[in-house]
């Protein structure tokens, strides 16, 4: 008797110790550096089984190879409100779910909620340790992974219906969080830190915090900042050429014209590989934009140059201003995500530009009913819609491939105005893709299939008479025959 009771309590000992080692393994303490080769248990953590025919449930490969490339903690902080949704998508449950999922597959990944609407406390002293504004907290995702850090906007999480859903009617916007993470996670996991370098001298927007919020770039840089950039300032200077280390150059909404030894090595540095942001200067500064300005003609040769008109959309605006009229990602539909793009000017496409070895393509565009006035005459005939509000350009260099993006309007990077809409979601996109940080789609993508349910008048029928009359009524002659074989 007292070896059966040693010999059990050493099992039980056995069993305690394995499972606290396996446990220490699956999660991020640095004893066992999370090896998957010491956690055998850890496996059997969180398992689930995904019996939706398209896998909905379960991570893709990409996201599992990310993961697993993972060399510290990650962690991701969510402010969205539990009682809000993103174009119908309700971000909060959907972004817990998933979070839990990436924390069960490896133990690195750390979430923590904090509820901007309901808990404001909590989120305001989340926000203070993580040194984030409170302003825009509800839409807010961050994820900090050593060091760095990168914000997900809530209009990288969801993603309008495919063309399968819209042929079947279904309008309804899906939830796309496990490709903005990934996506994320890919950038900060690239030891890379671009240095994006904004040009003054020439009454550009301003770095300087505190600035007129019309005049002012700060929030831009603060978001490239987070984004794992690095911000400096640049100002042109005789027999200088634009430093190497520049990756991204931005010319931000000049209100004085560039000389042409300026634009002279602005063309040397892109046939060098470089990469250019040209925000247009906006429809009420008396910018010249016409042939004789050296600038514009060093974009058009690209793709295409600003006018001096002014677009004004009396349907789609913002606040009932029509010169706020906002924009869509071309292709997009009605169901674009919202753009907003104030004093904007209009681009002149160059057709020819491939002849000068430039691929271009368009990338956003106004909406049918906005309407151009030329700024010379502010009563003159209108263009009608739709125009290009950005597009950006790429070609063969010494190094890399040269790339441009150029935008209508500079006014929408401002502080006062990158607020609105996805303002600022799509700046940081063309400087992530200005800086070579192309993330390929989830190549398991989750495809789109209709599970909704069509039946006939005659089908509909049968079924309420079988569910209301014809089961029930099988029951009570099922008693009704028990009944009677025990009556006696």
């Amino acid at each position: 008797r007292t070896s059966r009771r040693r010999g059990a309590l050493a099992a039980a000992a056995a069993l305690v110790l394995a499972v606290n080692v396996n446990w220490l393994a699956s999660y991020p303490f640095g004893t066992f550096a999370n090896s998957p080769r010491l956690s055998f248990l850890s496996r059997l953590r969180g398992r689930s089984w995904d019996v939706t025919a398209e896998r909905r449930n379960s991570l893709s490969p990409e996201t599992q190879r990310v993961l697993d490339g993972l060399q510290g903690r990650a962690q991701i902080y969510s402010f969205f409100p539990s009682d809000k949704d993103y174009r119908d998508v309700p971000l909060a449950d959907e972004i817990r779910r998933l979070l839990t999922r990436l924390a069960d597959y490896n133990g690195l990944v750390l979430a923590a909620f904090a509820d901007a609407r309901n808990e404001p406390d909590r989120a305001r002293e989340l926000a203070r340790e993580l040194a984030l504004e409170e302003d825009g907290l509800e839409d807010m995702l961050v994820i900090d992974y050593q060091g760095r850090r990168i914000d997900v906007p809530a209009a990288s999480l969801v993603s309008p219906p495919d063309w399968r859903a819209q042929m079947a009617g279904d309008s309804r916007w899906v939830f796309a969080g496990e490709k903005g993470l990934t996506q994320a996670l890919m950038r900060l996991s690239d030891p890379r830190v671009p240095t994006v370098y904004f040009v003054h001298g020439h009454r550009e927007l301003s770095l300087v915090e505190g600035s007129r919020p019309d005049r002012s770039i700060a929030r831009f840089s603060r978001a490239l900042a987070r984004n794992n950039m690095r911000v400096r300032q640049y100002a042109f200077a005789a027999n200088r050429d634009i430093p190497p280390e520049c990756d991204i150059l931005v010319v931000a909404a000049p209100r004085e014209p560039y000389l042409e030894r300026e634009t002279a090595a602005i063309a040397s540095y892109l046939g060098k590989g470089g990469r250019l942001l040209l925000l247009a200067p906006s429809a009420d500064d008396d910018y010249p934009a016409d042939d004789e300005d050296s600038l514009n003609r060093l974009v058009f040769a690209m793709g295409g140059s600003f006018r001096n008109d002014q677009v004004r959309d009396a349907v789609n605006n913002e606040n009932d201003r029509p010169f706020y009229p906002r924009g869509r990602v071309t292709g997009s539909g009605e169901s674009g995500v919202s753009l907003v793009f104030p004093l904007t000017r209009t681009i002149r496409d160059n057709p020819r530009s491939p002849e000068n070895g430039w691929s271009r393509e368009k990338m956003v565009e106004s909406y049918p009913s906005a309407a151009a006035y030329p700024l010379a005459e502010r009563d003159g005939v209108p263009r009608p819609g739709p125009f290009t509000f950005a597009y950006r350009a790429a070609r063969d260099a010494e190094e890399r491939d040269a790339r441009v993006v150029v935008v209508a309007s500079g006014r929408m990077a401002s502080d006062s105005d990158i607020g609105y809409g996805a303002n600022e979601a799509l700046l940081v996109g063309m400087a992530q893709w200005l800086a070579g940080r192309e993330e390929s789609s989830l190549t398991s993508a989750r495809p789109w299939v209709d599970r909704r349910l069509r039946l006939t008048g005659t089908e509909t029928r049968a079924a309420l008479w079988l569910a209301l009359v014809a089961m029930p009524l099988i029951w009570v002659l099922a008693g009704m025959l028990t009944w009677w074989a025990r009556k006696d």
